[in-house]
């Protein structure tokens, strides 16, 4: 049985890591960007936002790709589109689903539950990317993702924030050999 009331199915991806099949280059792209409610967290791939809009302009010689992430906000959205936008070469329309409200909570905080996230700041009229060097092993962010943390998410801001007293931002050394 699937947590918090989820239906059983299938959740795929292609070989990029969206949610949606293969990148087609002969058809007009149209990319979707959000967080879980654009991603389609909880339901059949056929019960996407993403899988519906495909079914209506395929035959129009148009492919919906699914580049939404589960937990991203608005500043996340436009990095990862900005890192994956080059992988389509004839888009058409980008279409951004904000349903919650929490797409907008943590602009202009490098902080969000807890856990470090690159933000932007509006000077002089521009977007300006501030606190980007985050660490890919940031200690905050690797205790703020326990299972204890997963299961009371209303208490990970606070935990988060109590973890990075004890561990800052500093990274793991990690090493494979």
């Amino acid at each position: 049985k699937c947590p918090y009331g989820w239906q059983e199915g299938i959740l795929s991806s292609n070989s990029q890591g969206f949610r949606s099949d293969e990148i087609d280059p002969t058809k007009k792209a149209i990319i979707v960007i959000g967080d879980s409610v654009a991603f389609g967290a909880g339901v059949n791939d056929e019960h996407t936002f993403s899988y519906l809009l495909n079914r209506m302009v395929f035959d129009k010689g148009y492919q919906v790709s699914n580049l939404a992430v589960s937990g991203y906000n608005l500043e996340q959205y436009y990095l990862f589109l900005n890192r994956h936008i080059n992988k389509f070469k004839n888009i058409k329309h980008i279409v951004l689903v904000i349903c919650t409200c929490n797409d907008l909570s943590g602009i202009g905080s490098n902080v969000l539950y807890g856990k470090r996230k690159p933000y932007f700041r509006i000077e002089n009229n521009q977007l300006i990317l501030k606190g980007n060097s985050i660490q890919r092993y940031c200690l905050r962010n690797i205790l703020s993702r326990s299972l204890f943390l997963s299961k009371y998410e209303p208490y990970q801001g606070y935990i988060g924030t109590f973890l990075s007293k004890i561990a800052g931002d500093t990274a793991v050394a990690i090493n494979f050999s």
